[in-house]
This record gives structure tokens, C-alpha cells and sequence, in this order.
């Protein structure tokens, strides 16, 4: 089962009334064929686009089976039989499976019971599903609500099977595979427990010791005390935040690599694999869409801006070469329109960078900044 986003269909269809809410598929065959004869009779290729049946269930029996066939936007008008519709697209649970009704019984049976629970997905009732028929197979498309805050678990879940999913893509891509470390799996976000105010954005959960992967089972090992907890913390602190119900974090790479990205030399793993997490990402932090971002450390805060964007977190900290005679530059924070999340993003330096004098002593006033800016 995949996820994607469709896009809305323009269709000539006819609507097949099955009698007594049983489908006569040699009935729906024929009215499939009908709309791609009249297609063909009024000059018009019948196989422009897709073949899509749209069932409309009421009371558990068939009420209603819509023939559709993609056709050009300039087609408008049918005929008494056939209409002409707009279906719409958007987030869908996608099967792909064999035209054979011994399979598909029991495959949408397993889409419904097992992978829309089992992810944390919910079921869009506004929308219908659609069944899009190819020559030797069809897909079962259920209409899914775009992830939300209101359930953490289950938001979590979602999550952690789509990176799951990414990152066997990353992992067959020649170039990267060696650089996955495959064996431990994917730590889950994590979620305060009231309305997020605050996302927290690191890079990925690899951290130098190798007998240490395996104890990270949250984003930024923020569900135990240490360094960094106490650090972000702070800056909570400062923003009149609490860091155990306002924030969410989680990391743009997911899974873990066998070494700390910056100790990978033949490849750039965080660039070559950016644009396949990016899309999750995107979608992840979609759920709370007025937070603003604070990032981690520069190796991340590189592949987030765009051209004309500093990738230096030190020049939104008023940085000049003067700093150390009190001549400092403007704070300020990398706008939404130069960089990849089109989100507001703060860029805060990661440990041990935050030990450097220059950070130290700016530190608390960022914060302030920060606090003006967003609060």
C-alpha cells in the first residue's frame, strides 16, 4: 500500500444502478465500453487518460457504480446516457493488486482492517474511492484526511511507517545503501502533551557511539535527561515555553546511518538522500502549521536554504568580525521564502557548538529575539 496524492479527474462516466444493490460486472463492463465507443464515434481518443469506477456504498450493498473515463477539459456536454463530473483528488491509500476476484475481496478487506488501523491513517467519509483499472491490474484508492495533532500516537505511527518507507527507497539507491544502518528502526517524534507551539528540528538520530544507537528510541533522545534536553530546556525556558507539552521534534533523516554524516567522506549521504525525506517532513510538520522551526546545527541548516540564503547559523546571531569589541550585527531569522520547509526557521547551533564563546554570550538574547518574533 503506498500513499499519494492524486490529482482531481475531469470524466465522462455513466452511473450503473446495480439491481437490488448487486453488482452485474459484465454490466459494468459493457457500460465502461459504451463511454469509450461514444468517445471514439465523437472523434475523441478513449484512451486519453485513466479507466476509474467510483462505487457509492449505502447500507453495506452497492447504491451506485460510476464508469468513468478521463477525458480533456474542453469535453463538457455528454449525452441523455453519459455525464460529464469532476472527481476530486487529493491524500489516498493506494492498493495495487490483480484483477481477479479472488484477490480483491480480501485485499480491500486487509486495507481497512490492518494498514489504515495499523498506521494511525482516518478515513475521509467527504470523498468516494476509486477503483482505476489498468490492463493487467487495478488499484483500490481509499480517501484518507491529511495527518493531525489530535491524536499523537497515532500521528507518531504515521510517521515512523512512512520514514520505514523512505528509507527503503534511500537503501536502494547504489550510491547510498552501505551508508544505512538498517538493523534499528526508526525513532518515533516527539510530541508534548498539549497544543504545540514549538517545533524542534534536527538532522538525523545517528549519534558517534555505535552501542548508543540502540538506546535512541525518540527524536533527539528527548524522552531522557541529558545535555541536550537540559539545552533546549533553556531555551524553552526563555521563550515561556514548557518543553514536556509545547514541543514537537523530530529529524529531517530518519533513520540512522553507520557513521555521523560529517565523518562520511565519499558521499554526501544528507544531500543525496535530502529530497526523498523532505516531502515526509513537509507533510509531518503540516499538522501544526503556525509553529515556528528552530533548527540544530549547520550540516542541517546547509540543506534547508535556498541560493540566496546564509547556511551559517552564526549571521542570524548579529555575528561580525568585531563581535568580541560588543559590534554586533541584527539577529534575525531565515524567512520562509528562502528556505525548503517555506516555514519561519530559527537556526540555533547544536551541541558542542552552543560551548563556543561567540554562542554563549548570544545566546539568551536570540532567545528574547526569538520570543518576539514568533510569541
Amino acid at each position: 500500500m503506498d500513499i499519494r496524492e492524486l490529482a482531481p479527474l475531469h470524466v465522462a462516466y455513466i452511473a450503473y444502478a446495480p439491481a437490488d444493490g448487486e453488482p452485474d460486472f459484465h454490466a459494468i463492463q459493457a457500460c465502461f465500453q459504451r463511454v469509450q465507443a461514444w468517445l471514439h464515434e465523437s472523434g475523441r481518443d478513449p484512451f486519453f487518460g485513466l479507466t476509474v469506477g467510483v462505487a457509492y456504498p449505502e447500507g453495506g450493498q452497492m447504491a451506485r457504480y460510476d464508469c468513468c473515463v478521463e477525458v480533456p477539459a474542453s469535453v463538457q456536454f455528454g449525452t441523455d446516457e453519459i455525464a460529464v463530473q469532476n472527481l476530486p483528488g487529493g491524500r489516498y491509500a493506494v492498493l495495487k493488486m490483480a484483477k481477479d476476484p479472488r484477490v480483491i475481496g480480501p485485499s480491500i478487506g486487509r486495507l481497512y482492517s490492518e494498514h489504515v488501523p495499523g498506521q494511525g491513517l482516518v478515513l475521509d467519509a467527504a470523498r468516494p474511492t476509486y477503483e482505476v483499472y489498468w490492463e493487467d491490474r487495478m488499484e483500490y484508492c481509499a480517501p484518507l484526511l491529511a495527518p493531525t495533532a489530535t491524536d499523537p500516537a497515532a500521528h507518531a505511527r504515521w510517521v515512523q511507517h512512512q520514514a520505514e518507507r523512505v528509507l527503503a527507497q534511500v537503501a536502494a539507491l547504489p550510491q547510498l545503501g552501505a551508508y544505512l544502518d538498517s538493523s534499528l528502526p526508526v525513532p518515533k517524534p516527539y510530541s508534548g502533551a498539549g497544543a504545540i507551539r514549538l517545533i524542534i528540528l534536527g538532522q538525523d538520530p545517528t549519534v558517534k557511539a555505535p552501542d548508543k544507537r540502540a538506546q535512541i528510541g525518540t527524536a533527539l533522545n528527548l524522552d531522557k535527561r541529558g545535555s541536550l534536553l537540559a539545552y533546549l530546556a533553556h531555551v524553552c525556558n526563555g521563550l515561556g515555553l514548557d518543553i514536556r507539552k509545547d514541543v514537537y521534534a523530530t529529524n529531517l533523516w530518519k533513520g540512522f546511518f553507520v557513521s555521523p554524516p560529517t565523518q562520511i567522506r565519499d558521499v554526501d549521504v544528507l544531500a543525496d538522500s535530502r529530497d526523498l525525506w523532505l516531502p515526509l517532513l513537509q507533510e509531518e510538520l503540516s499538522v501544526f502549521p503556525d509553529a515556528p522551526v528552530l533548527t540544530l546545527g549547520e550540516p542541517l541548516l546547509r540543506q534547508l536554504v535556498l541560493e540566496d540564503a546564509s547556511p551559517r547559523v552564526r549571521d542570524y546571531w548579529g555575528y561580525t568580525d568585531d563581535w568580541r569589541a560588543g559590534e554586533t550585527g541584527p539577529l534575525r531569522y531565515l524567512e520562509a521564502s528562502g528556505n525548503r520547509l517555506g516555514r519561519r526557521v530559527f537556526p540555533f547551533p547544536h551541541q558542542p557548538s552552543i560551548g563556543k564563546l561567540f554562542y554563549k554570550q548570544r545566546l539568551d538574547e536570540y532567545i528574547a529575539y526569538l520570543r518576539g518574533a514568533a510569541f
